[in-house]
């Protein structure tokens, strides 16, 4: 995942690698917390999280004048993925 992220940000060198891990890591997090997506797993190779992911990680590094775009857009996919079946567990609803 963590290559994935660097080619999204067109970074090829390993300085980043540590922040960027974190950034996945939260991403992963939020994805699990806010919207109950139990698949976003750092072995994930569903191109929706993967999707989310990048988003994410665009948005939060180095804080870019597109963040609002970065942002609305990674909220739409997160939104979607609570919301489709397969991403979240919320159980048979009884």
């Amino acid at each position: 995942m963590l290559d994935a992220v660097k080619r999204t940000l067109d970074i090829t060198i390993t300085a980043y690698d540590t922040e960027l891990t974190e950034l996945i890591a939260a991403a992963l997090q939020d994805l699990r917390a806010t919207a109950g997506v139990v698949a976003a797993t750092p072995d994930s190779t569903d191109p929706l999280i993967l999707a989310a992911v990048k988003l994410y990680c665009q948005m939060r590094f180095k804080q870019p004048a597109n963040y609002a775009e970065l942002e609305r857009a990674y909220n739409d996919i997160k939104g979607s993925l609570q919301k489709a079946t397969g991403y979240t567990d919320w159980g048979d609803g009884t």
